[in-house]
């Protein structure tokens, strides 16, 4: 039987284990080369040294801007599109690919993908 202050120091060390390990879980979970499932490709294996231009979220109200730029300095990117934004403004995503830059999935709602489970891989 232990005594009364034993188990709360118990409770205290379990606590802020727990406490620890969640908060190193979150930590994790906001690193750009970390995700609990899935694969994750954060290199080129290239030996050229060379820049990949993305960006993130598109298409939104400056797309069109941005592709002006790009036009006007010869340059390709890759955006990363969210499918809701995608499917209001269908014609950026139309405009992108025309004008020779790829396109990314960046998730249909751009929910966080934390203990996420992946899909199945039913009917695939």
């Amino acid at each position: 039987m232990t005594t009364k202050p034993a188990r709360s120091l118990l409770a205290i060390l379990t606590a802020g284990v727990l406490l620890a390990g969640g908060y190193a879980t979150l930590q994790a979970s906001k690193s750009r080369t970390f995700q609990f499932f899935g694969g994750m490709v954060n290199r080129a294996g290239i030996d050229d040294k060379v820049v990949a231009l993305t960006f993130d979220d598109a298409p939104t109200s400056q797309t069109g801007s941005v592709l002006r730029i790009l036009d006007d300095l010869d340059v390709r990117a890759t955006f990363f599109v969210i499918g809701e934004a995608l499917e209001r403004d269908a014609q950026a995503g139309r405009r992108i690919v025309e004008e020779g830059h790829e396109l990314g999935n960046h998730s249909y709602s751009h929910q966080r993908m934390v203990f996420k489970t992946p899909p199945s891989s039913a009917g695939k």
